[in-house]
């Protein structure tokens, strides 16, 4: 292993030492006062050596943020991978996203407490959302016109029920229901629907515990409703019919 090597290995450690102890101490104070200072010395590391890396508090938690998204999308990818279905990939992946907004509570904490901005959610690039509606209509799998407008449609309801759920507004029933509605509103029929948002998801992997809401809230269902209800019409002229959000079963309390 040559200099450069054993050099650029040595600074992406302290690099990530610094991330973690950032994120650390932001758990642990849910949200109060971490300073620069309390930072370098989780790290174990000099004041000077955190401005070789970072500006600012905020450039360390934009870090941490750009680190759990690379995570989020490399399993994505990994379980994406397996299904060779365009209606079994895009129902997987709507569920797989809005899950993790739910669960990954890495995420969660960081967002709520890092205060970043609303609508910071865990999501599906838009390119592989485009690419799966192109792959679904070319299979002759979805009942399609203009894929790119669908293609920012779907992006758009899974981001806006993502974020409910990452709010705690909204259950993990929230996920099922909406990759149902997706594949219907695309052409398959209701049975044939129902039968693919049962594939099992991948087993979520071990996270600290956080108490996620016993019942969906009513009125953010409602509104989920109207949304979709005003996105009704069939995109292909066919009798396309969305299944009302108000009638989502009632999810049961989970623990992680």
């Amino acid at each position: 292993m040559d200099d450069a090597t054993t050099s650029f290995r040595k600074k992406e450690k302290t690099r990530v030492n610094l991330i973690q102890s950032a994120t650390e101490l932001l758990f642990e104070r849910q949200g109060g006062k971490v300073s620069i200072q309390d930072i370098t010395d989780r790290a174990s590391v000099g004041l000077g050596t955190f401005y070789n890396y970072f500006e600012t508090k905020q450039d360390v938690l934009d870090a941490a943020r750009a680190a759990l998204v690379e995570d989020f999308e490399r399993a994505l990818f990994e379980m994406r991978s397996r299904i060779k279905d365009p209606a079994t990939l895009i129902a997987q992946t709507i569920r797989y996203c809005v899950r993790e907004n739910l669960l990954n509570n890495d995420w969660i904490d960081l967002i709520r407490f890092g205060r970043f901005e609303t609508g910071c959610c865990l999501e599906q690039p838009f390119e592989e959302t485009l690419a799966d509606m192109q792959l679904g209509k070319k299979s002759g799998r979805f009942k399609i016109q203009d894929v790119n407008f669908t293609a920012k449609l779907v992006s758009g309801m899974v981001r806006q029920v993502s974020c409910q759920v990452l709010n705690n507004e909204l259950g993990i029933d929230a996920a099922d229901h909406l990759a149902s509605s997706v594949l219907k509103m695309v052409g398959l029929p209701d049975v044939v629907a129902q039968a693919i948002v049962k594939t099992p998801l991948p087993p979520v992997p071990v996270r600290r515990e956080r108490k996620v809401r016993s019942e969906s809230n009513q009125e953010a269902l409602e509104k989920m409703s109207e949304t979709i209800s005003s996105l009704r019409r069939p995109l292909d002229g066919a009798d396309t019919v969305l299944e009302p959000l108000s009638e989502l079963p009632r999810s049961t309390q989970l623990t992680n």
